[in-house]
């Protein structure tokens, strides 16, 4: 083969890599929530566990965005989706889990 074609089938190869990616991403889709509110996996139990979908959202829309998925939301997709991220955020700016208590967290000496 010459660098050419090895080129094209390695461009091809990283191409159906990111679309299979992205349609596993997308298949997180939590239910009743805003497009790109993501569970943690695809056993999550969103009714049960509302709030895995926050760490589930942060890494997903990360990943989504590292291969160009959150290009195709539109405006209102992406701040009904920021809006949802945001109601996480305590006054103190800090991201908490609903229902996380204090002593429930782990932090560093």
């Amino acid at each position: 083969m010459n660098h050419q074609s090895i080129d094209a089938a390695l461009q091809g190869a990283v191409e159906s890599a990111r679309e299979r990616s992205l349609a596993f991403l997308l298949s997180l889709q939590a239910p009743n929530a805003p497009h790109g509110v993501l569970r943690i996996s695809p056993a999550h139990d969103a009714a049960t566990w509302p709030g895995v979908l926050l760490p589930g959202t942060y890494n997903g829309v990360m990943a989504l965005d590292l291969i160009g998925g959150l290009d195709g939301f539109s405006a209102p997709e992406r701040a009904a989706l920021a809006d949802w991220i945001e109601a996480s955020r305590r006054p103190d700016g800090i991201f908490r889990i609903a229902g996380m208590a204090e002593g429930d967290v782990f932090k560093k000496p």
